[in-house]
């Protein structure tokens, strides 16, 4: 485990304590079953500046294995030369956990906002013309009067017969329906 500065207060837990805390870690991130989950748990986890310092140090590693220049990696990613230095250190003195995961990585990325992941309602807020039928028909129910919303229970009732699956917008339907009864 590399160590860059001294914790006081970590120092004083017991060895076999600090291993078993980071061991938690270790596995909790080991266990997101995908790439939603990831970014969901990091969310949690970290505030916005450590997530952004932890996803720079991967990217210099990437750019490194890459070939790129120190120039290259100071000018996009707005870093230090001696940031630069201490993950090209990292890489030629051991580095196999990030060759391991940087040559894991998909080859075609696409450039996205992690958090858009965080929840279904955020990405339909994100995504809004992309969401508009959904989005249309929970404010019809929203807004229905007790009649009109009896009829879309009937409607969505028949649906029931004729669907062996039903779509995650069938279900927000049905609950839409069932908490909007007035």
């Amino acid at each position: 485990m590399r160590k860059s500065y001294k914790n006081i207060a970590f120092d004083k837990v017991s060895k076999k304590d600090r291993n078993e805390i980071i061991f938690d870690l270790i596995y909790a991130i080991a266990n997101c079953k995908n790439v939603e989950e990831a970014a969901m748990f990091m969310e949690d986890l970290l505030t916005e500046s450590e997530l952004e310092f932890i996803s720079r140090r991967l990217r210099i590693a990437k750019l490194l294995l890459n070939g790129k220049t120190y120039e290259d990696i100071k000018d996009s990613l707005h870093v230090s030369e001696s940031t630069i230095a201490k993950i090209a250190a990292w890489l030629s003195g051991k580095g196999d956990g990030f060759r391991k995961i940087i040559k894991a990585f998909p080859k075609d990325t696409i450039p996205r906002d992690p958090m858009e992941y965080s929840s279904w309602t955020d990405l339909k807020r994100r995504y809004p013309t992309y969401f508009l039928p959904e989005i249309i028909i929970e404010q019809i129910v929203s807004m229905a009067n007790k009649k009109q919303k009896e009829h879309l229970r009937k409607v969505v009732a028949d649906l029931d017969s004729s669907l062996k699956d039903k779509s995650q917008l069938h279900r927000n339907i049905e609950l839409l329906l069932k908490s909007n009864i007035k």
